[in-house]
């Protein structure tokens, strides 16, 4: 969290969730869709998810849903979440260790993600993954921690490369560590035997591999946007929370989803020629933070 905060969307510009709701549909019906993942901001901070959950749920073909979020409010939903028909969750957890969450987040505490993670375990929210950015300052620190934490409680851990997503770029230069120089490390180090057993990952950002990790298998994922970016095997589509829709986190340009729908024949033609722009982006840089961008 960039330490002025982020500039937030007013309600009056956010679609309702059963607009949201309309337009994955009308996304459905054109181009049939295996996943649908429910991001922020923080969606859990939405009134009404587990309904809207339920309606996605309900898509011919029934895609998976699943959710990331940064899980403080996990413990008090998860069993809703569940029952409307969410299958399993992405947690933020770059961290461990207290103040450093705190640091990161801006005050945030670790505490209530901890029992978030234990109630969506309990609610069958399952494979649970921890999505952990590495940072060069700390990343000797966290990353055993997070090993051990995953290990013991059978969770999938990702690692990701630092991309710069509305944070200040001296800062984000300054905390770029790559997969590799970590995994490296990982080698190095006494408990973790990483023999480089790869597995299929699919059109999946996550290069996925299997560790022994202080004598536990574990499977980690590797998400390279810097140093091995997995640009030509996305198919993936974002819409923001003012219905707009982007082809890729980093992508300037967004579609009206409102105005499309309401184009008739034309509009069609206008979504079709916008997605046959999908391209691998020039840089991984955006100064739009995530909450504007969809997650």
């Amino acid at each position: 969290m960039p330490a002025q905060g982020v500039r937030l969307v007013g309600r009056d510009s956010m679609l309702s969730l059963e607009e949201l709701a309309d337009a994955v549909s009308w996304i459905h019906e054109r181009k049939p869709l295996r996943k649908i993942k429910i991001t922020g901001g923080e969606p859990l901070v939405r009134r009404g998810l587990s309904s809207f959950v339920a309606i996605l749920a309900a898509l011919e073909g029934r895609p998976e849903i699943s959710m990331t979020s940064n899980g403080t409010f996990l413990g008090e939903l998860a069993t809703e979440l569940s029952e409307a028909g969410l299958e399993r969750v992405n947690v933020s957890l770059d961290t461990l260790d207290p103040v450093r969450y705190g640091e990161l987040t801006r005050g945030g505490r670790v505490e209530p993600v901890l029992s978030g993670l234990a109630s969506a375990r309990e609610a069958g929210l399952n494979p649970i993954k921890l999505n952990s950015v590495l940072r060069r300052s700390s990343f000797r620190e966290d990353v055993p921690q997070l090993l051990d934490f995953a290990a013991e409680r059978g969770f999938t851990l990702r690692f990701l490369e630092l991309m710069r997503t509305g944070t200040e770029r001296n800062w984000s230069e300054a905390e770029l560590v790559s997969a590799s120089e970590v995994r490296t490390w990982m080698s190095s180090i006494a408990g973790c035997d990483c023999p480089g057993v790869r597995l299929d990952h699919g059109s999946e950002p996550a290069r996925l591999e299997r560790i022994i990790w202080r004598g536990q298998e574990l499977e980690i994922g590797w998400i390279l946007p810097q140093s091995q970016p997995f640009c030509d095997a996305c198919d993936r589509l974002r819409i923001d929370a003012r219905g707009f829709l982007r082809r890729c986190l980093m992508d300037s340009s967004t579609l009206d989803l409102a105005k499309v729908r309401s184009g008739g024949n034309d509009g069609v033609a206008v979504w079709e020629n916008y997605l046959a722009g999908k391209r691998r982006p020039q840089t991984m840089d955006n100064a739009l933070p995530m909450a504007s961008l969809g997650g």
